[in-house]
């Protein structure tokens, strides 16, 4: 049991810090307000703005980790 939370927190430390690292790429590739905004998933004050859906995207191959979902994985 105790390998599995060990194996969600590495997983979860990986997926931060790649959305963290995205925003130095969202930021050179269309600027800071696109970088702030979640790859236009979210407002500036990270409010999701209802324009993608978790559900949805998770049946296509790639999961954009940028964004922000009107809707939480489950």
């Amino acid at each position: 049991m105790g390998g599995d939370i060990q194996t969600k927190q590495k997983k979860i430390k990986i997926l931060t810090t790649t959305h963290e690292l995205g925003h130095s790429i969202l930021k050179a590739y269309n600027g800071i307000l696109y970088s702030f905004s979640h790859n236009d998933s979210s407002k500036i004050s990270q409010v999701p703005n209802g324009k993608y859906s978790y559900n949805t995207e998770k049946n296509s191959k790639e999961i954009n980790l940028m964004r922000y979902f009107k809707n939480n994985p489950s």
